[in-house]
């Protein structure tokens, strides 16, 4: 079930409706079978997939947690000095157990994963949000291998979190420890939170079904052409950061306003990409948790694989700065060959994930002779200048990168990158006549002068809202200081709203980017 159907707004008022009327104690069990609800919408012959991954996720963590249980109390019973050795020998016992417990889970979950990600025939549709609940299931069953909590003895309360309505469409990807306590605790309704999280919603729709459906008409028709004119290619660069942005960002909205109004706060999975500087800092504000997957279950325990260790502690010997940074590019080298394998099991997203392995790489490798340039050059780091001048370069990085993914191959994304940087590319026959491209193109793939209006009315608007944001005002806090009356007629404003686009859908455009993924 998307979020931009009709449907769902009927499903989400009577959930609500239901939630609400529910003591608070037990409003979480109200969750399972809207849970069910929302994803069987999608089909039900994708139930089984999630059904096994929540089955095998929540059986490793009640072996995982009894290995833990089990080893803490034989260590109790060797306190002593002398039974050091003991103590080593049920160590080692309790880490042989329980990785293998961990392993036997992984294969299988990861494996149903990698099956359709690696479907290159089309024989098979990816199930319906199965990179978000496989990955909240390995990291929760990695977190009680590590004790980082204890596992969850209630199946269905485990279950409750890990379908999660709100992060089954783009996530965000949570962790148990912040978020599955919270949505079986009781929640007592709050006015003032609903309020806010109808607002943020309504704020995601806009920019999903107002910007970024309207850019996608735009960047689609080009995509359709067998030969663009180089002006074309130039302009979906620069398109396709602000269509990502507006759409992904915009679902997220939607997920944690609906989650914020339940009195359930998922993690922030944007934080102004827009003002990155460099493609490493794009990665710490764009896809957090993504990120922080990637980070906590990838790089670090590759970084610290024995074998590496050793290597690098040879290689210091000669080459110091050379050991240092090897653990660190083996690390991203695959964090980043992941990261295009989660995009799809093709060549587009492998060169896709390597470009950010290049320029991450490469901003790690050439650090000191960056910094020394600046020194003679005499560029402060700070400074207006060279900040807008750094955003404008990631930015176009950025849009090179999506041109690679979105594209229907790499040979599509070369020979666009070939039309972009040759003279024929620029010389080509005018397809949009006298026009301005943008104004051409976007009259071509059956936009409107109104519709331009729109983008760009609204681009400003979320440029606005992102610049509030970085400087610590963000305008949806300031609409908890409204008095009652103003906030129940934006409430209510808002829900005619979200219905009116809900009814529009089919009409805006296209689902959301990542609902697949």
């Amino acid at each position: 079930m998307s979020f931009t159907t009709f449907a769902f707004a009927l499903f989400l008022a009577a959930f609500y409706l239901l939630y609400f009327l529910l003591p608070s104690k037990i409003r979480w069990v109200v969750l399972i079978p809207a849970n069910l609800i929302f994803y069987c919408a999608a089909g039900v012959k994708e139930l089984p997939f999630m059904l096994a991954a929540a089955v095998l996720s929540y059986i490793a963590g009640r072996f995982l947690q009894r290995v833990q249980d089990r080893y803490a109390a034989e260590r109790e019973k060797h306190r002593g000095t002398e039974a050091a050795a003991a103590r080593k020998q049920l160590k080692q016992a309790k880490e042989r157990r329980s990785r293998f417990i961990l392993i036997a889970v992984l294969i299988p979950v990861m494996g149903i994963w990698a099956f359709f990600k690696a479907d290159r025939t089309g024989s098979f549709t990816a199930p319906f949000a199965i990179s978000y609940y496989t990955f909240i299931a390995v990291s929760y069953c990695a977190d009680v291998f590590r004790g980082r909590h204890r596992c969850e003895t209630n199946f269905l309360k485990f279950f409750a979190f890990l379908t999660f309505f709100p992060q089954m469409v783009e996530g965000p990807i949570s962790r148990y420890e912040t978020v599955g306590k919270a949505i079986t605790e009781p929640h007592g309704f709050s006015f003032d939170r609903f309020g806010e999280g109808v607002v943020r919603a309504m704020w995601g729709y806009i920019k999903k079904m107002v910007l970024a459906d309207r850019l996608w008409k735009i960047i689609a028709y080009v995509y359709g052409l067998a030969d663009p004119t180089g002006p074309q290619v130039l302009m979906i660069v620069l398109l396709l950061p602000l269509q990502q942005f507006a759409d992904f960002s915009g679902c997220m909205d939607i997920a944690l306003g609906f989650a914020h109004a339940m009195g359930i706060d998922l993690q922030e999975n944007f934080r102004q990409p827009i003002f990155s500087r460099s493609i490493e800092e794009v990665w710490r504000r764009w896809h957090i948790t993504l990120g922080a997957f990637c980070r906590d279950y990838i790089f670090y325990p590759v970084s610290l694989l024995k074998p590496l260790a050793r290597a690098s502690k040879k290689l210091s010997v000669k080459h110091p700065k050379a050991g240092r940074l090897l653990p660190v590019l083996v690390s991203l080298t695959a964090v980043w060959t992941f990261m295009g394998l989660w995009h799809g099991f093709a060549w587009k997203y492998l060169i896709w994930g390597w470009m950010n392995l290049f320029f991450i790489a490469g901003g790690n490798i050439f650090k000191e002779q960056y910094a020394h340039l600046r020194t003679v050059f005499r560029v402060r780091q700070d400074s207006p200048a060279y900040s807008l001048f750094a955003i404008a370069r990631t930015y176009l990085l950025f849009g090179f990168m999506e041109l690679v993914s979105d594209g229907s191959s790499a040979g599509s994304a070369l020979h666009f990158l070939r039309r972009m940087f040759s003279a024929s590319g620029w010389h080509a026959g005018d397809t949009a006549g006298e026009a301005p491209v943008l104004v051409g193109t976007a009259l071509q793939a059956g936009l409107g002068i109104p519709d331009l209006w729109i983008i760009a009315v609204f681009t400003a608007l979320c440029l606005a809202a992102e610049i509030c944001k970085e400087r610590g005002k963000p305008p949806l806090a300031r609409f908890s200081g409204l008095p009652a009356l103003p906030r129940c007629l934006l409430d209510t404003a808002m829900l005619f709203c979200i219905l009116m686009l809900a009814l529009t859908a089919s009409e805006a455009g296209t689902g959301f980017a990542y609902a697949r993924f």
